[in-house]
């Protein structure tokens, strides 16, 4: 008879206890705070991972996930760079970092979610590595065009001068350096290349071809600024593109090939005579020449 008493006595509180179980069970709730349920499992996943630079890691970096054109949320990284973004409904996402100064980051990446899934991406952000070096001809530096590839895909051109060629901010890895001669060099064209994080990797190209050098003078004293032409005797051609001395009043013609060539002024300085020289060029040789000019 207690036992039923109490039934009786407590009536109104049983009834709503299973109520607010009715409502639990009807709402997908679960008292172990998984999140929403369906049939008692998991309907959602999480996205979670780790940002580094240099192997470190990396905190308060943004994290953003995306779908299509839509933000879904954000985090900052934590203390040891990790980062953790829940309850989001199967699907696919895009989850890209904010930028951090210095470093190459990958880029935007794709992550599948699953219902009670944890899907895992990271970001491995490293400084950036540079390539430099020379090509020479005869042992002076030539304007040739550079290539950087990684395998058959080409990552970046320059032009070489006078002063070598350098590629910067460059991930690390192994890549492919190629060089396109001038006609008449002999020279090994292509060299692997390792890139590390913050290191310079040297990479030379010495050729040997045929070299015109020279100098032009006014009473004596080098002359800056003199466009000079070298064409092929009799009546050739001429060396091209056409180079002008530099402040001592230097010049060099690397693309030339065997043969007899005249080298003149175009216009010569102001007030000043100058004489056409001719050379014999041989094959991988350098030749100097000297344009004396006078002024009274």
């Amino acid at each position: 008879m207690k036992d039923t008493r109490w039934i009786g006595e407590h009536r109104h509180t049983l009834q709503r206890l299973a109520m607010v179980v009715v409502v639990v069970a009807v709402m997908g709730l679960d008292c172990d705070d998984e999140g929403p349920l369906e049939n008692g499992l998991p309907v959602v996943g999480e996205i979670f991972g780790r940002v580094t630079t240099d192997g470190l890691p990396r905190a308060a970096v943004t994290i953003a996930i995306r779908q299509g054109a839509d933000l879904v949320a954000t985090r900052a990284t934590g203390a040891q760079g990790t980062y953790e973004i829940l309850d989001l409904p199967p699907g696919v996402y895009e989850v890209s970092i904010s930028t951090i100064t210095g470093f190459n980051c990958p880029g935007q990446q794709t992550a599948t979610v699953v219902a009670d899934g944890e899907t895992e991406v990271n970001f491995a952000c490293l400084t950036p590595g540079s390539v430099t070096g020379f090509v020479t001809v005869n042992g002076i530096g030539a304007p040739v065009l550079v290539t950087l590839r990684d395998g058959t895909t080409v990552i970046a051109v320059t032009t070489s001068s006078f002063a070598g060629f350098e590629f910067t901010g460059l991930d690390p890895g192994e890549r492919i350096v190629e060089i396109t001669p001038q006609t008449g060099w002999t020279c090994e064209t292509t060299h692997p290349v390792t890139i590390t994080s913050g290191g310079t990797a040297t990479v030379d190209f010495p050729c040997i071809g045929q070299v015109i050098g020279g100098e032009v003078t006014v009473n004596g004293v080098g002359e800056q600024g003199v466009e000079v032409s070298v064409c092929l005797e009799p009546g050739g051609s001429c060396l091209s593109p056409r180079v002008v001395t530099d402040l001592d009043g230097l010049f060099d013609y690397t693309n030339a090939t065997p043969g007899d060539y005249v080298v003149s002024i175009g216009t010569p300085p102001t007030g000043a005579t100058c004489e056409a020289e001719t050379i014999h060029v041989p094959a991988s040789a350098t030749v100097v020449v000297q344009i004396a000019c006078t002024r009274p």
